[in-house]
């Protein structure tokens, strides 16, 4: 019985030694993904911004007869 438990505080004390630092770099690299994102849309936004003028003075698309839509 007894080496039935000292398997077992083997085991958990080898699971904690690879679940903490895999905890450490999924929260690390969590923190890193969410830094691109924040990036990726504030590049979005000055996208958006630079094409808007864009948008506003190109014709809009009406609907046509078919279904589709057609240029006006």
């Amino acid at each position: 019985m007894a080496s039935g438990i000292a398997i077992a505080l083997y085991n958990t004390a080898f699971g904690l030694i690879v679940a903490i630092p895999a905890l450490v770099a999924h929260r690390l690299l969590k923190i890193r993904i969410n830094g691109v994102l924040d990036q990726i849309e504030t590049q979005a936004r000055v996208l958006e911004n630079a094409l808007n003028p864009i948008r506003r003075s190109a014709p809009a698309a009406q609907p046509s007869a078919s279904g589709g839509l057609a240029r006006a």
